[in-house]
């Protein structure tokens, strides 16, 4: 059918991102954000990279589990569902219900990904390095993006990084009733594998379920904008991988909207000098003095 030729093509280009790996999921995840760039039914498809990835088998999963934690699985967990919940670029998470009757999340880091990416990172740098003899790719600071990428990815797969970031949010945040990050069981957690608690809500981009729940998406925009400039401002450590797939949105028992944010495995911190640039970018954009963003720019040494 020929209606059906494009969307077999931009089929294509996700399941093309996902074979390549790790590493090429997580650039199909950034570039899913940039609408500026693609047309709306490739983002769509790449969006999916945010949470429907390459699953591996339970039978793997569980070997990972058993070896971090070195007990049997079912003296572990009561009950544990062998279908993920979600797969991403270098985790998959699974439900799972405790001894006790708490209900968790299991985030595994699957099996063989360190090495995938390794692979991949020196490939890359291998191609950045060839980039960087020629003058025209001097503004694009091919070695910083590399080094971020390296330290990116040292983080995302070690989970006691992401559970400390969790824990570190969590603490920062305990006075605020409408934001919430799951609580970490640090007893059951190790590099390979997070277990946290089980928060229910719904995906920012649920549009259907969001006007069921009546919730007002005008709110949740202000109520997000006002907890990320909390962090950084007020708290100069922020979650910085806040893409529609970590954001979900419940309802505290008073009726208002609660953010939940998950996937700590990025973070990053202000230093007041970049604090600094980025207040005088705000100001400078509501006075619609744009040659002083330039400057600012300039100064900051992001353009030359």
């Amino acid at each position: 059918d020929p209606k059906n030729i494009k969307n077999i093509n931009e089929r294509k280009i996700r399941k093309g991102f996902e074979k390549l790996g790790p590493t090429f999921i997580k650039l199909a995840q950034i570039l899913s954000l940039r609408g500026d760039f693609y047309n709306k039914n490739i983002l769509r498809e790449l969006e999916k990279l945010q949470t429907e990835t390459i699953c591996f088998n339970f039978k793997a999963i569980k070997i990972i589990i058993e070896q971090a934690l070195s007990k049997n699985i079912n003296v572990l967990f009561k009950k544990i569902n062998k279908n993920p919940l979600s797969s991403a670029s270098v985790a998959q998470l699974h439900s799972a219900v405790m001894q006790n009757g708490d209900k968790v999340i299991i985030k595994i880091i699957k099996p063989n990904t360190k090495n995938l990416i390794y692979s991949d990172l020196k490939v890359i740098a291998l191609i950045f390095n060839i980039l960087i003899l020629f003058k025209k790719f001097d503004r694009f600071k091919l070695l910083d993006v590399l080094d971020e990428l390296k330290n990116t990815f040292n983080n995302e797969l070690n989970l006691k990084y992401e559970a400390a970031n969790i824990s570190k949010f969590r603490h920062l945040f305990n006075k605020d009733q409408y934001v919430y990050a799951p609580n970490v069981y640090w007893h059951l957690s190790s590099e390979n594998i997070l277990v946290m608690e089980y928060v229910d809500g719904i995906n920012i981009l649920n549009k259907n379920k969001l006007k069921k729940e009546q919730i007002n998406k005008t709110t949740i925009i202000f109520q997000l904008i006002e907890i990320f400039y909390t962090q950084f401002l007020k708290y100069n450590f922020f979650h910085a991988d806040m893409h529609p797939g970590n954001i979900l949105i419940s309802k505290s028992n008073l009726g208002k909207n609660v953010i939940i944010l998950i996937d700590f495995g990025i973070v990053s911190f202000m230093e007041n000098k970049q604090k600094y640039y980025i207040i005088e970018n705000i100001l400078a954009f509501t006075k619609m003095d744009y040659k002083k963003i330039i400057q600012l720019h300039i100064n900051a040494k992001t353009i030359k």
